[in-house]
Parts: structure tokens; C-alpha cells; sequence
């Protein structure tokens, strides 16, 4: 069943029936454009003007969200079709190697996560992507200390990514007391019901 909540009161509400609480990390505890639009404009404007380079970053923006999930040509793509000159592997690399207060001052649920923390629930970050570029976010957001355990499912290591179910022989828990959130119905719903734990469906939306 799908939910959805964007009032984090009533998202509290619902978790706090729950002794383990796993979370999905990008577009769920934080909301992933924010990022990327980052990323993107610190680049352009090593080559580009202050206006030129955000309005190519929110092109690309909207280009990346039209895409399947992980299209892995994006970037190639839109340099192309713009006839930018400047560096793919460069683009890349910078995207992959984000400034540790990329997230500092964005939004997140990093409130809730504290309240659930202090409420003796044991939380869980379970997040497919690069390990270097997802530990930056998760210290950037500075909710690490929060989490009982980190599981960053590297595709780079060999590792079965979700909705693979096999991170959660990983973590010790009681599955008919657990709860998985994330954003994607394709690949974290899917995780949930895989491992046979409860889902919920959030995305975060709030604007950086």
C-alpha cells in the first residue's frame, strides 16, 4: 500500500509504532535536487557566467527527473545536445566529489531522525550509490551519529543493490516491528516487501 506524508508530525506519528526504522537517503530524508543543482552549477561556473551557468544547471535538472531512474548517459547527453566544450570525465568527477557543506543549510528530516533517536528507536540508513559521494551527504546532513547502522550499497563493490533484499542480513532487527521509508516505489517498495517489512512512501519535496 502506498502513503505518502508531508507533514512530518503525522510522519512521526506513524513511525513511532515502530522499533526499527529504516531509511531510504536521497529524495527521502533530504530532497536530492538540491544537491544536484549544486553540483551542477559549481561546475558550470568554472566555464560560465553566474546566470548562464544556473540556467544550464536547471535544464539539466529537468532533463535528469524526465529520465528512467539511473539513466546512466545524462550527463553525455546534454553536453552534446548544448554543444558544451567543456570536460565529461571532468563533469563527472566533480558530481561524484561534492564540498562536505554541500547540504549544510538544506532542509531535511534531520529533526525527526533526532526525535526518533530520542525516542529509543533503532535507526537504519540503507541507500544505494557511490560510498564516497553518499558518506559526504550523510556527514553534510549531519545526522551519521544517529544511525545504529549505515549500509551504502556501492554498485562499484560487487554489492546487490536494492530491491535485492540482501543488505538486511546485515542488520539485527524484528521484521514484524520494522518499517522501511523511501521515496521509490520501483526500487525501495520493492526492497520492502522483498525483505518482508512494512513500507511507507515519502518523498521529501521541501525546496532548498
Amino acid at each position: 500500500m502506498k502513503f505518502f506524508y508531508k507533514n512530518e508530525n503525522e510522519l512521526f506519528n506513524v513511525l513511532k509504532d515502530y522499533k526499527f526504522i529504516l531509511f531510504d537517503l536521497d529524495n527521502t530524508i533530504y530532497n536530492q535536487d538540491c544537491f544536484d543543482l549544486n553540483q551542477y552549477n559549481s561546475f558550470f561556473l568554472e566555464y560560465f557566467d553566474k546566470n548562464t551557468s544556473l540556467d544550464l544547471s536547471k535544464k539539466l535538472l529537468s532533463r535528469k527527473k524526465q529520465l528512467p531512474y539511473g539513466y546512466k548517459n545524462l550527463f553525455n547527453d546534454f553536453l552534446s545536445d548544448e554543444d558544451l566544450k567543456v570536460d565529461l570525465n571532468s563533469f563527472i568527477k566533480h558530481y561524484k566529489n561534492p564540498n562536505i557543506n554541500v547540504l549544510h543549510k538544506t532542509s531535511s528530516l534531520r529533526d525527526l531522525i533526532k526525535r526518533l533517536f530520542m525516542e529509543s528507536k533503532e535507526l537504519f540508513l540503507i541507500t544505494n550509490g557511490y560510498s564516497y559521494t553518499q558518506n559526504i551527504k550523510i556527514d553534510s546532513l549531519q545526522i551519521r551519529h544517529l544511525f545504529k547502522s549505515i549500509l551504502i550499497l556501492d554498485p562499484t563493490n560487487n554489492i546487490p543493490l536494492k530491491p535485492n533484499d540482501k543488505a538486511l542480513s546485515f542488520i539485527d532487527l524484528i521484521k514484524k516491528e520494522s518499517i522501511y521509508i523511501g521515496d521509490n516505489l520501483e526500487i525501495d517498495k520493492k526492497f520492502a516487501k522483498n525483505s518482508n517489512i512494512d513500507f511507507l512512501h515519502y518523498q521529501y519535496t521541501r525546496e532548498c
